[in-house]
């Protein structure tokens, strides 16, 4: 989990509270109560929303593409980091982005 902070003391309590909960295991609604805390944004998401399907689709309408750029997104390599790519496609749905 990957996390960035204004305030370096807020980052370090997250840091330190969500290490010692990795060996406590703590349950995730003390993880949301301090990520709130923190002042980050936390939704609820429906699986769904995570799937890649039509990901590639939906970045060839809202990326420009330089003439002479290959126009497929599914020839980059960043296209094979999955967790990456889902967390995109969930992105794209919460912002309801349009093209």
């Amino acid at each position: 989990m990957s996390v960035c902070f204004a305030q370096g003391q807020i980052y370090i309590s997250f840091g330190n509270l969500f290490h010692t909960s990795l060996f406590i295991k703590c349950p995730v609604v003390s993880c949301v109560r301090i990520m709130e805390y923190s002042n980050v944004l936390v939704t609820q998401r429906k699986k769904t929303e995570f799937f890649t399907e039509g990901l590639a689709q939906d970045m060839n309408h809202l990326l420009l593409f330089i003439d002479g750029q290959q126009k497929n997104l599914l020839a980059l390599p960043e296209m094979k980091l999955v967790t990456a790519c889902s967390s995109l496609a969930a992105l794209i749905k919460y912002l309801e982005v349009r093209y």
